[in-house]
Formats: structure tokens, C-alpha cells, sequence
């Protein structure tokens, strides 16, 4: 009585469908993931408007900017980090922070980083795109340049 076995061909064929299975999955993961991580930067953009909305309510003011504008925004994101976790000029009497904290694996250098290893941006009254009355905050995205807004995570 002669053994069956499996061909070469049917073994061929159970890899590639096995192969073209794991490349569905790792395609699907792939595009969760960066879903979850654009997720968490709007997560931390609504908290950190929840923090500064409860810093103005204390103080009266905003955040200072730290001269930070759209055009150049990078000044702001330490200074609002100073800001809402210590009374950072002790400027004012009624400081009842800190008004957030934060995970270490957030903050780098005293800025506050995104999910994708960039600070986010924050500008105090700004005055031509957002919130001009108020504050904007905003993550570049995936990219980390300001090149395509339509990625942008932002509070407007």
C-alpha cells in the first residue's frame, strides 16, 4: 500500500494563500494603526483645550504664546507646557494648577510631543486662521510639516 503525500504544488498553494492572508492583515493593522495614533493626537488636543479653558477661567488670560505666530509657531509649545504645569512667572495669585500632567512618553526637550514624535503647536490669539479670539493648537500629523493642512489634527 503506497503513502499519500502532498505535492509540491498544493504545498506551493497553501503558502501563497497563507502569504496573501498575512499581507491582508498587515495591510489592515497597518491602517489601524495610523488611525489610533491620529486618534490619540486629537485625544490630547481636546485635553490640552480643556486645560487651557480652565487656565483662563483661573486667570483671566491665555496661555502666553511666547511670541509664537502661525507663520513661526514653534515658540509656543514650551511655553504652554511651563505654563500649565507650574506657575511659570508667578505672575498671578490665583494659579491653581497644574492644570494637566502628563505621561513622560509625552514630553521631550519641555515640549509637549505627538503621537508621531513632533511637538504640537500652539499660538496665543492668533490672527488670521482658527480661533482668532482665542487660542490655537494643532499637530502637523503624520508628516511633521506644515505642507498639507488637510492632515492636520487641530482645536478649529
Amino acid at each position: 500500500m503506497q503513502k499519500r503525500s502532498f505535492t509540491l504544488v498544493e504545498l506551493i498553494a497553501v503558502v501563497v494563500i497563507i502569504s496573501m492572508l498575512a499581507a491582508l492583515v498587515m495591510g489592515s493593522a497597518q491602517i489601524a494603526r495610523k488611525k489610533a495614533l491620529v486618534s490619540k493626537a486629537r485625544a490630547m488636543i481636546s485635553s490640552l483645550e480643556l486645560s487651557i479653558s480652565m487656565y483662563h477661567a483661573d486667570m483671566g488670560d491665555y496661555p502666553e504664546g511666547n511670541g509664537a505666530t502661525m507663520a513661526s509657531p514653534n515658540n509656543g509649545n514650551a511655553q504652554l507646557y511651563l505654563e500649565l504645569t507650574t506657575d511659570a512667572h508667578s505672575r498671578y495669585y490665583d494659579w491653581q494648577g497644574p492644570y494637566m500632567e502628563f505621561n513622560a512618553a509625552d514630553i521631550s526637550g519641555g515640549k509637549i510631543m505627538d503621537p508621531w514624535s513632533n511637538q504640537y503647536q500652539y499660538v496665543e490669539s492668533p490672527i488670521l486662521i482658527g480661533n482668532t479670539n482665542s487660542f490655537n493648537l494643532w499637530s502637523y500629523g503624520p508628516e511633521g510639516t506644515d505642507a498639507e493642512q488637510s492632515k492636520w489634527s487641530t482645536n478649529w
